[in-house]
């Protein structure tokens, strides 16, 4: 809708330039009270955002001249014809439409602009943030890998007629996976592997509890049976941890070093294997359910006698592989202890390079070996 108003002179068109908005303005430079000039200039200061044309006479070409470096569109000589003054004003609508729309889109990319320079500030303060954190967890976590190797024992301890051998390879700072080989008297010793479900400080945390909530021996002080002890350390757990989801495997074996009798119980750990000093090879599989799971959990126990050169091995469920069968089986076993005379040490470094070879890359989970001879 085109709404035209019309002034008598200048000064009438400044009041009406006052009042309502206007994209066109048609002046004379020649007008009473207030010329086309002066009110160019005026509007200049006050009313900015319009178009103007100029008519003029000849005479006045310097006036209109001024006109236009004031920012007139067009300078129409008179007599104007009514055909050219058409095409000046739909040219300087038209005009006046693109350079109004020109500005809206530079404001509003200016404000774009100015919300996204916003955000990317704020994005760089977050990583800022999240940096330092993540060197904040990165040295707690270190503390507490530091803290969690206090817990296992610097070098297996010696057990009269026997030699044990152990390796820890941690899969991130901290993990799940814990054992120790602790005497109880002179004549009984205990060994045990456990391995806390998931990776870092949760799990670490967990495998922590299970061994502070360890009770090797009974109310007489004497050596626990071994389904007794993880009958125990299984409902002290489930009074302790509240959330769901939080459990632990753990293969507890009773050594008696005078009669070379072992008694052994699994809270759903991997299966322990046996190798006999003729060569046959067992399994000695779970004994009842993990711990944490269920408060009415009930453990059986399996006694094996040991001979001169018997190895068991216990491990956890790093080593194995992706397609959850025990990279370490019966036949590997066998060919990972071809004579009497290998050692301890070498058996273990043989299994852990087997099984890191046969998980994926993707697999980070802690890998624990502990070898009884």
């Amino acid at each position: 809708m085109c709404l035209r108003v019309r002034a008598k002179d200048g000064v009438a068109a400044r009041a009406i330039l006052c009042v309502h908005p206007v994209d066109l303005v048609v002046t004379d430079l020649k007008m009473p009270r207030l010329d086309g000039l002066s009110l160019m200039e005026w509007a200049r200061e006050n009313c900015v955002g319009m178009a103007w044309i100029i008519l003029s006479g000849v005479d006045d070409f310097d006036s209109a001249l001024r006109a236009i470096q004031l920012g007139a569109f067009n300078y129409l000589p008179k007599p104007v014809q009514t055909t050219q003054l058409q095409v000046a004003v739909r040219n300087a609508l038209l005009h006046s439409h693109l350079s109004k729309e020109k500005h809206r889109l530079h404001t509003q990319l200016e404000k774009t602009n100015l919300r996204l320079r916003q955000r990317v500030d704020q994005l760089e303060k977050l990583c800022g943030m999240l940096e330092e954190q993540s060197e904040t967890i990165h040295e707690e976590l270190c503390r507490a890998e530091m803290i969690q190797r206090a817990l296992l024992p610097n070098d297996p301890v010696g057990l009269p007629g026997f030699s044990v051998n152990a390796v820890f390879r941690p899969g991130y700072h901290v993990g799940g996976d814990l054992y120790d080989v602790v005497p109880l008297d002179d004549r009984y010793s205990v060994i045990y592997v456990a391995d806390a479900a998931g990776h870092g400080v949760s799990a670490a945390m967990l495998s922590v509890l299970f061994k502070q909530r360890l009770r090797m021996n009974d109310n007489q002080s004497r050596p626990g049976r071994p389904a007794n002890v993880l009958a125990a350390v299984n409902r002290k757990l489930l009074e302790d941890v509240t959330s769901p989801g939080l459990f632990l495997t753990a293969a507890y074996c009773l050594l008696d070093t005078h009669t070379r009798e072992i008694t052994i119980a699994s809270a759903g750990h991997p299966p322990l294997l046996l190798a006999r000093a003729e060569g046959a090879t067992e399994h000695i599989s779970r004994t009842g359910p993990a711990l944490g799971l269920f408060a009415d959990s009930a453990f059986e126990e399996v006694t094996l006698q040991l001979q001169k050169d018997d190895r068991l091995l216990l491990y956890t469920d790093g080593v194995l592989d992706g397609s959850s069968v025990s990279s370490l089986t019966p036949e590997h076993l066998e060919e990972t202890v071809p004579h009497a005379d290998t050692s301890g040490h070498e058996i273990l470094r043989r299994s852990l390079e087997y099984a890191l070879a046969s998980r994926p890359d993707t697999e980070h989970d802690d890998i624990t070996l502990l070898l009884l001879q």
